[in-house]
């Protein structure tokens, strides 16, 4: 093992954040087995639960070269395993920021992984949707032909996404549920409070939160990085001025959805780079990265990603 593979921990752990009690009352009592030839017994689905919470996983380093720790947020319908060991067996951006010398917090957002998730329609209003393995693989910008038969699947041409391995992927898949968005943001806003100032790096839905975040608490913010964020903040504040890095990949289509997506945050972009505010808009093809899916810290050139973001990180924080 090389000195750069070689990571020396002084702590690790894990808190939840966020959420609180719910009361169901009047709900009909069941029966049910709870292994296999045991006793039935009487379910009382009644009583207090804790709903509405957010599951975080923190990995500090003995000697770590940035004073500000890196907080990962995943995106719809994924959890905090996005960041970990890519598909294929590489190296996810949870270690190479460690071997960059960050200090790194990987979140399971509310209703996703560790998290857990509550009753349907009792306490979350709305039924999970589910993302198709289809879905997946043509708005994730992987191919524009699939198939349930592997080796029938069209992958875009010089895709950086392990395609091979996509089947792997999509078990890191869970539901999300589009009506629990408050209690998500409450629970990253009591998460950055309890955490203090740090870096975000974020994917996809988690952009409309971060966004959120860093206008709202611009002095625990002292970087953020948007991965092909799906949205942005719906409320502006002159005042803050958060270093911001935006970071987007090319196959996307004409009307696609995420040149709609891109647009929008590119409208946000536009508005703060008006005022003054310290933004770049990180073009991959422009710097001959290219053939990335939705996923860029999955892709093959990953690695070269990441590069970038330590690059400019170290411009506006070191």
């Amino acid at each position: 093992m090389s000195a750069k593979d070689s990571i020396v921990l002084k702590d690790f752990g894990s808190f939840f954040t966020g959420g609180g009690n719910f009361t169901l009352t009047d709900k009909s009592l069941y029966e049910a087995s709870f292994v296999k030839g045991g006793p039935v017994r009487s379910v009382d689905p009644n009583g207090d639960f804790e709903t509405g919470q957010m599951y975080v996983q923190y990995y500090k380093l003995a000697e770590p070269t940035c004073r500000y720790p890196v907080l990962l947020w995943h995106g719809g319908g994924v959890t905090g395993a996005c960041w970990g060991s890519t598909p294929d067996g590489r190296a996810g951006w949870d270690k190479l920021f460690l071997q960059n010398g960050y200090d790194i917090y990987v979140s399971d957002a509310v209703e996703r992984g560790r998290a857990g998730w509550s009753r349907y329609p009792d306490i979350y209003e709305t039924e999970p949707v589910f993302r198709s393995k289809q879905e997946a693989w043509i708005n994730f910008r992987i191919g524009e032909q699939y198939s349930s038969v592997a080796s029938e699947r069209v992958p875009l041409v010089a895709t950086q996404f392990p395609y091979e391995y996509f089947d792997m992927f999509m078990k890191q898949s869970v539901p999300r549920w589009t009506s629990n968005n408050a209690a998500i943001m409450a629970a990253y806003e009591e998460y950055i409070q309890r955490v203090g100032e740090c870096i975000l790096v974020v994917h996809s839905q988690a952009g409309e939160f971060a966004g959120y975040i860093a206008q709202k608490y611009p002095q625990y913010i002292k970087a953020l990085v948007m991965l092909e964020a799906s949205a942005v903040s719906s409320v502006y504040n002159s005042s803050a001025d958060v270093p911001t890095l935006y970071i987007w990949g090319d196959n996307i289509r004409a009307g696609s959805l995420w040149e709609k997506y891109r647009a929008n945050v590119y409208e946000f972009f536009r508005r703060q780079q008006a005022d003054g505010k310290q933004v770049k808009w990180l073009d991959l093809p422009a710097h001959g990265i290219c053939g990335n899916s939705h996923f860029l810290m999955l892709d093959k050139n990953s690695e070269a990603i990441l590069a970038l973001t330590v690059q400019w990180l170290d411009k506006v924080i070191r």
